[in-house]
C-alpha cells in the first residue's frame, strides 16, 4: 500500500495537462511529419532567463543567520523581466550557507512556510519541542508560526536550498516540523529514466499544491521530453553527478551542480535532463501544479 501511495504521488507530480488548448501543430511529437519538427520563429522563446545559479547573486542574510543567494525570485514565468525572475506562486528559491561552528538565531514566520534541503554538511535543527540531526539528503519543513533554529557544530559549512511559500489568510498551518531523508523514501519511476524519491507534499502541511522530490537518472539515461502549460511551476536543481545535458526547447545546454532551471509554462518548450555518462546523477525536483 505504501508503494502504491508513493507511485500515485509521483504520477501526480509529473502528469501532463491536456494539449487541447495548444496549437496541435506545435505539440511535441515523435511523428516525423509533425509540424513541431520545423522552426517556428514567431513562437520560439529565449530559454536562457529560465536557467540560473546562485553563484552570480548578491549575498544576503536570512532565516536567522544563513548566508543566502538567490536562484529564482518572483517575476513573470511566461516572459521573465530579468534572468531568474520566473516565480509566480512560491515566494523565493535560494541557496544558503551556515558556516562551521555557528548557530542561527531562533526565528519564526507568521505568514510563510519554509523548506530546507541539505545538500552538504551536517548539523541539528530545533523547532518547537523537537530536535533532529540533519545531513546531506535531509529535507526539513517548517510550518508558519513555528520558531526554529539550526546548529552547525562541525568545521564544515552546512549547505542548503531554501524554498519559501506564503500562506493564505484562512490557512491553518500544522504545529510541528517535518524532517525526512530521501534515502528513506520508497523509489518510484516515471518519464522513461527518472527514479523518484518523494519528500514533501500537501499531506505534510504545504499550502501550495506542491511536491518536493529527489529525481535520479542512472548511467546513459534521459527523461521523456514534455512541456508544461501556464499554472505549472516546475524547478530542477542539479544535486549530484558530472555535467549533464539539458534539453530545453530547441537548445541543448550544459548543467552542473548548483544550477537550476524552471520549465517555461507556455506549452511550447519541452524539457528533459540527460545523463550521457557512466555515473548516476540526481536533481532536486519541485512541482507546483496550479494547472490541475
Amino acid at each position: 500500500m505504501q508503494r502504491l501511495i508513493t507511485l500515485t504521488f509521483i504520477s501526480v507530480l509529473f502528469f501532463q495537462a491536456p494539449a487541447s488548448a495548444q496549437d496541435e501543430r506545435l505539440v511535441p511529437s515523435y511523428d516525423e511529419k509533425s509540424q513541431y519538427i520545423y522552426d517556428h520563429p514567431d513562437v520560439d522563446i529565449n530559454v536562457y532567463p529560465f536557467v540560473n545559479t546562485w553563484k552570480n547573486s548578491d549575498v544576503q542574510v536570512g532565516h536567522g543567520g544563513f548566508v543566502e543567494q538567490t536562484i529564482f525570485t518572483r517575476g513573470n514565468p511566461v516572459d521573465p523581466p530579468t534572468k531568474g525572475a520566473v516565480l509566480k506562486y512560491i515566494r523565493s528559491y535560494n541557496h544558503g550557507f551556515l558556516y562551521g561552528n555557528e548557530k542561527t538565531e531562533p526565528i519564526k514566520h507568521d505568514r510563510e512556510q519554509v523548506i530546507f534541503y541539505i545538500t552538504r554538511g551536517a548539523g541539528t535543527v530545533e523547532a518547537g519541542d523537537k530536535s533532529s540531526e540533519i545531513s546531506e539528503g535531509t529535507g526539513i519543513f517548517i510550518p508558519a508560526g513555528l520558531e526554529y533554529s539550526f546548529t552547525n557544530a562541525s568545521g564544515v559549512a552546512l549547505e542548503v536550498i531554501i524554498i519559501v511559500e506564503e500562506i493564505p489568510e484562512d490557512f491553518k498551518p500544522k504545529k510541528d516540523m517535518v524532517v525526512k531523508s530521501y534515502y528513506d523514501a520508497i523509489p518510484g519511476h516515471c518519464c522513461w529514466a527518472y527514479t523518484t524519491y518523494s519528500l514533501f507534499g500537501r499531506n505534510d502541511g504545504l499550502a501550495e499544491p506542491m511536491g518536493l522530490a529527489v529525481v535520479a537518472v542512472e548511467s546513459y539515461g534521459m527523461g521523456s521530453p514534455h512541456y508544461h502549460v501556464e499554472g505549472c511551476e516546475e524547478i530542477w536543481l542539479k544535486l549530484k553527478g558530472e555535467e549533464n545535458s539539458l534539453l530545453l526547447g530547441k537548445k541543448l545546454l550544459r548543467q552542473n551542480i548548483g544550477e537550476a532551471f524552471l520549465a517555461p509554462p507556455n506549452g511550447l518548450v519541452p524539457h528533459s535532463v540527460i545523463n550521457h555518462t557512466e555515473s548516476p546523477m540526481a536533481w532536486l525536483y519541485l512541482g507546483n501544479r496550479h494547472d490541475r
